[in-house]
């Protein structure tokens, strides 16, 4: 048994597929979006947990805006950075220029990683 669809229907259809992938689309680019707290460093081969990091009275926090900023709390010190699909970039304090630093995100961890350097934030 074949059914046929009409033209109205075919448009309504496709109307909605456009409409389910912009929605799609949207909540994929903005759920990294949100506050994250650090709960593992890992540096020369060592890796700090988020229970070392609350020993030592360490908080490392990075709070992700909608219009592409960001902020970077960490021991003790304050950094602006701008993002897109794939890194952070903000200024190295000793040059001034700027530097990127690539993500990954997987779920409520995002990960910041350059040189051997790793550090893993949880939503």
């Amino acid at each position: 048994m074949k059914i046929k669809i009409g033209e109205n229907m075919k448009k309504i259809l496709s109307l909605l597929c456009v409409l389910v992938l912009t929605f799609m689309l949207t909540a994929c680019g903005s759920s990294i979006v949100g506050k994250y707290t650090a709960i593992e460093m890992v540096s020369n081969g060592q890796t700090v947990t988020a229970d070392d990091l609350k020993n030592y009275g360490m908080t490392i926090e990075l709070e992700v805006k909608d219009d592409k900023t960001a902020h970077l709390s960490m021991l003790g010190e304050e950094i602006d950075l701008t993002y897109d699909d794939k890194v952070f970039t903000g200024k190295d304090d000793e040059t001034g220029e700027s530097q990127g630093i690539p993500y990954t995100l997987n779920g409520n961890k995002l990960t910041l990683e350059i040189e051997g350097e790793k550090i893993v934030f949880k939503k």
